[in-house]
């Protein structure tokens, strides 16, 4: 079969500037045959640069959806292609792996908002000509979320969603040579361009030393990579690093996180937060690879619900492969601790409720549940000039109280709103016994230090949005 012929219609803001230089200078330099890719913003006083599509629409990030449906409307005009796929001008594309993706499906998209009906547009999503074509005969679209109004338009005409895993909605893991990812979001310039060099350098993506590692707020795995980048953490996120004082000390700079600065011991290195050990406790600098650390043994009585890329030593570790909407396949009274963090926003409250019935049938008498979901009244009461640029940053707009709370409520493939009063209120009504608890920290051992989700947005930005409760089974 011919290849099919895929514009790249990269959405963009006007300031936006520096982000659509980064992808012209990386992945978009080499642009195969059978590609094309355009850039698309909204109206605006000041001219952009050379290439860059203006629409008449708003530039705004609420007015996102009229954008997009903008843009199907200009692309239909353009012949030569038989595939649009959207993405972020924050997202690196591996162009050369595109094509992969065609299976003759009109939608393809991300399989991490898959479950809720979505695509997550920051991941990218492919559609045919016909779905263009919906899209841009749709009444005006209304501002929110562009990803769940352009599925749910397409949903409603019969055209149902083709999960792709190599789709990545955020920055967790990279596509690189040993993967064949296709997407990667929120990525910086500076990401792009050690994700382009990873690409183009097989031996730069090598693992020159990995440790086990352990966090004041996560667990995992580091590793330093040839090409002087390191993947790891909690949620794998992406840095440089290096040796200094003929290797005493290992520099971690994270491209997102404060610098860590890790001195030698007997067994890796470390610091006040973070530990890093091997599994040979005598290594030079300059040495053969060093071995991860031995692995931990699962305990069945710890159930990490909605883990994703936050595997934690010790835990049984469930992700999609275990629906928060179905029986939990676990024996009565047979458990001594659920986590599940930032996922039940994902379901119903109806859903949410079946959840927590499930949580107390599997729980021995003093076993505790950990709920960790973003609050709108911590959002509300938190919310900071800090909060405010990480928003701006992350979705557009202004960063204001209200796009805040809007953005949590309407984006991410939420299906609910919850506050930590009402939260509690829900679980006591169950008989759980309930508790505020802050980020990583519990007065449980076993729940304490597990919180991962700071590794993705940031720790200040968990901790305006997160609020978490945790409540336990009363003996009997």
């Amino acid at each position: 079969m011919k290849p099919g012929r895929v514009l790249v219609g990269v959405c963009s803001c006007r300031k936006n500037a520096g982000q659509r230089y980064a992808i012209r200078r990386t992945w978009a330099k080499k642009i195969p045959e059978h590609v094309r890719v355009e850039f698309f913003v909204g109206a605006g006083p000041q001219p952009c640069e050379a290439g860059v599509w203006e629409l008449a629409c708003e530039d705004s990030y609420e007015a996102l959806p009229s954008k997009v449906q903008a843009f199907m409307a200009w692309a239909l005009e353009e012949p030569e292609w038989d595939f649009v796929f959207k993405c972020d001008d924050d997202t690196y594309v591996a162009l050369e792996r595109l094509q992969t993706l065609l299976t003759g499906a009109d939608f393809i998209g991300s399989a991490d908002t898959a479950g809720n009906g979505f695509a997550s547009g920051g991941g990218g999503y492919l559609i045919s000509r016909r779905s263009a074509q919906i899209i841009a005969d749709a009444e005006a679209a209304p501002a929110g979320a562009e990803d769940v109004w352009v599925s749910g338009q397409l949903r409603q005409t019969g055209i149902r969603l083709e999960p792709s895993r190599r789709l990545q909605m955020d920055h967790r893991v990279l596509p690189g040579p040993q993967n064949d990812l296709v997407t990667a979001h929120w990525c910086s310039p500076e990401t792009m361009e050690v994700i382009q060099m990873g690409m183009a350098d097989r031996v730069a993506y090598q693992v020159e030393y990995s440790f086990a590692a352990r966090h004041a707020a996560w667990n995992g795995t580091i590793q330093l990579l040839k090409g002087g980048m390191f993947l790891g953490g909690a949620a794998a996120p992406d840095g440089r690093w290096e040796f200094a004082e003929n290797g005493a000390v290992l520099r971690l700079r994270w491209f997102h996180w404060p610098e860590d600065q890790l001195r030698r011991t007997s067994s890796g290195y470390e610091n006040a937060t973070l530990r890093l050990s091997a599994s040979s406790p005598e290594f030079g600098y300059g040495a053969v690879p060093l071995a991860a650390a031995e692995p931990i043994r699962s305990d069945p009585e710890k159930l990490h619900l909605g883990a994703g890329p936050n595997r934690l030593l010790g835990w049984c570790n469930h992700d999609l492969d275990m629906d928060l909407r179905q029986p939990l396949p676990r024996a009565d009274a047979s458990v001594r601790f659920i986590f599940a963090e930032h996922v039940v926003e994902h379901i119903t409250p109806a859903e949410a409720w079946r959840f927590f019935k499930e949580a107390r049938r599997v729980l021995k008498p003093g076993g505790a549940l950990r709920i960790a979901l973003p609050c709108v009244d911590s959002i509300s009461s938190r919310h900071d000039e800090a909060y405010r640029h990480f928003l701006r940053s992350a979705v557009g707009g202004e960063g204001t109280r209200e796009e805040a709370v809007g953005s949590i409520i309407n984006n991410w493939g939420h299906q609910a709103v919850w506050t930590v009063g009402g939260l509690r209120a829900v679980l006591e009504a169950l008989g759980f016994q309930t508790s505020e608890a802050a980020c990583s920290v519990s007065n449980f051992p076993e729940l304490n230090g597990i919180d991962g989700h700071a590794c993705v947005i940031g720790e200040h930005a968990n901790w305006v949005e997160t609020g978490i409760v945790e409540a336990v089974k009363p003996a009997r």
